[in-house]
């Protein structure tokens, strides 16, 4: 009967054990999540450009019935919170960006048109910017602008 009972004790604290296992190893999975980007020199942008853009992206799609709204009413939505979501740092890393970078920052706007719009995400970007009567977010002046900047830096 005692034997019994210091089994069933036992058995009652192996279970709190586990479930103090299980807490901790919940504990740490959340820590793995959370991410720090560092980037040891400052000759490229890349990572800090995409964390950018998906943080746009994201930010596109809460909005709620974005298609039931005034096109004009959209544009003014996604320069009060999505621009400044996607240009955030942009004027420190600015003389750094590649075509690429700016390539990734222009999809944010188109794919803001489509859903807009209403169309397919794989409809072509040229379309939704003519349908919109939108220009580009990084025109053809800027890029000249950038690359007479870029001209101007010290060579490294």
């Amino acid at each position: 009967m005692i034997n019994l009972k210091a089994q069933c004790v036992e058995a009652h604290h192996m279970k709190k054990k586990k479930k103090k296992k299980k807490k901790k190893k919940k504990k740490k999975k959340k820590r793995k999540n959370e991410e720090i980007t560092i980037q040891t020199t400052a000759k490229s942008f890349k990572i800090h450009t995409q964390e950018r853009a998906t943080a746009a992206v994201i930010a596109v799609h809460d909005i709620t019935n974005i298609t039931q709204l005034a096109l004009s009413t959209a544009m003014q939505l996604f320069y009060a919170k999505i621009l400044p979501i996607l240009s955030y740092g942009l004027d420190i890393t600015w003389t750094r960006l590649n075509y690429n970078d700016l390539k990734t920052m222009e999809n944010v706007k188109a794919r803001f048109l489509k859903s807009a719009l209403g169309t397919s995400k794989y409809a072509p970007s040229r379309m939704a910017y003519e349908l919109a009567r939108e220009l580009f977010l990084i025109s053809f002046d800027i890029l000249l602008v950038k690359l007479n900047q870029r001209a101007r830096l010290p060579a490294r």
